[in-house]
């Protein structure tokens, strides 16, 4: 499964907010110059992010974006599934599948969709905004040796 540019996107902005956090709003097009992100990308990307309330936007000269929570209360994982509308690699898996399908009880695939959407959902359920803030300045901490 890949996931989309929007998603590669939407990741690289919050990571800038839950770095800023605690400074006050944060441009669009600070977020656009720091993360290498198109400015209509960020505003796109903010507004999904207004209207699920992980980020409050404040429009004008002044203006600027800016985490509802701290980053240690922002799961990767709802992050990826605003942008993506869901993870589940097939919609008979999906947490909230409403379609039955007709060869569910002896369907042999379905248990490959689940243990790849187990999978995923497992290796970012437990990590924050607030790792991915950390993770970063431990790399970018960390010394580098020149011969």
């Amino acid at each position: 499964m890949k996931l989309s540019v929007k998603t590669e996107y939407g990741l690289r902005a919050m990571l800038e907010l839950g770095k800023r956090y605690g400074q006050g709003l944060v441009q669009s097009r600070d977020v656009a110059q720091t993360r290498g992100i198109p400015e209509s990308f960020v505003d796109r990307i903010m507004l999904t992010f207004r209207n699920r309330g992980l980020v409050q936007s404040v429009r004008g000269v002044n203006g600027g974006h800016a985490l509802t929570r701290e980053p240690k209360d922002v799961a990767l994982l709802d992050i990826v599934e605003i942008l993506e509308g869901g993870i589940a690699p097939a919609d008979c898996v999906s947490s909230n599948a409403s379609v039955t399908c007709p060869i569910a009880k002896s369907c042999v695939v379905k248990t490959v969709w689940h243990r790849m959407y187990k999978g995923l959902q497992d290796s970012i359920a437990g990590m924050t905004l607030a790792d991915l803030v950390q993770c970063e300045q431990a790399n970018r901490a960390e010394p580098a040796y020149h011969i």
